[in-house]
Formats: C-alpha cells, structure tokens, sequence
C-alpha cells in the first residue's frame, strides 16, 4: 500500500484511499501488530493485558492499570503517566486492593474482605474486635458483630476478657472455684459471712 506501494498491509485490506484496513485484533499502519502490543488475541478478538493500561476493541486507547477498566473502576486516572489515584478504602497499582482500617489491615488481626455493600471491612478478629481488629477481646468474641461488645467464655470478665475469676479464684471445667469471701460466676461479688 501507499503512493509507490512500498508499505506492507499485513494482516488487512488496502483500502482504495491506500490506507490498510485491519482485520480482527490486527492494529498498527500496516496492520502487523496484534492487538496494540497491549494485549492477547483470543477468537479474533482482542483481551487487553490489564497491567498495561491501554483499552477499548483493539487495546489502543490509552488509559492506566486496572481490572476490567482503568483502575479498576475505583480511583482517577492520570493519562500523562498512566498512574492511578486510588479512592479511600482501595490501594495497588490498580487500585484492586482492600485497604481496610489498621496499619496495617486489620492491624494484623483479622482478615480484610469486601462486603456485600462493596467497602472493605476487617472480619474474623483475632483475640480482638472493632472495625480496624484495634481492641482486645481475649477470652471471648465480639456479639453483635461491629459493637465493639466483648462477650466473655466462662469464667473471664473484664473489658477485654482477659481476667480470670477477677483474679480472686481459678478456673477448672468451665467455671470459677472462688477464694474465702468472694462468690459468683467470676468471683466478682464479696461473699461476707452471716
């Protein structure tokens, strides 16, 4: 193609104006590259690498890293350098990432998913309980979930379940043996005599 017919066309038509029309995922002047270098040709059409940033029908439309779309449809692009601006909650080069509360997730005690409402949210705390894991639930679990409400097992009392028959009996089999003068499931109440 072109005006001396010097110019290859591929993998395409030569157009009466001597332009190449490409054919299927085929892109470029002469319709030699497959899918703008940015992506795969599957069934003639073309899947655009997603680390790449570049999308549309034949992966030539300049854009940033992202799932499914420009970082991943959570974040601003900046098409001079290709980077994404990830919004609050989402982290990554793609912005596919949870980033849930703590430092780091969860603050490492407990697990970062995505809720049904699409905000990541730390779950299956860990000896722990609050939104970022922050507050210590040792010897019980939160109830209801996000209250911030420490339930204790038997025999534990405190704010953070952490003291065993108010330090004045032990426990065996589930339940508190208390020391002279104190009573109750945790020891917690004077016993006086009379």
């Amino acid at each position: 193609m072109g005006p001396k017919c010097d110019l290859p066309c591929v993998h395409g038509t030569k157009l009466p104006d001597l332009s190449c029309d490409c054919h299927g995922c085929y892109t470029g002047t002469g319709c030699n590259d497959t899918c703008g270098g940015h992506g795969d040709c599957v069934d003639d059409k073309c899947v655009c690498r997603s680390t790449d940033g570049f999308w549309g029908s034949k992966c030539t439309e300049r854009g940033c890293p992202g799932v499914g779309e420009s970082c991943s449809g959570r974040g601003s692009c900046s098409l001079f350098d290709q980077r994404c601006t990830c919004d609050s909650d989402w982290k990554g080069k793609d912005c596919s990432q949870p980033d849930c509360p703590g430092t780091p997730d969860c603050n490492s005690r407990g697990n970062c998913t995505v809720n049904s409402a699409g905000v990541p949210t730390c779950v299956d705390c860990h000896l722990s309980m609050g939104v970022a894991c922050q507050l210590n639930c040792i010897h019980g679990h939160e109830s209801p979930p996000n209250s911030q409400k420490c339930v204790c097992e038997a025999c534990y009392g405190g704010d953070d379940c952490n003291v065993e028959c108010s330090q004045r009996g032990s426990c065996g089999n589930g339940s508190c043996t208390c020391d002279a003068g104190y009573r109750g499931d945790t020891c917690q109440l004077l016993d006086c005599p009379g």
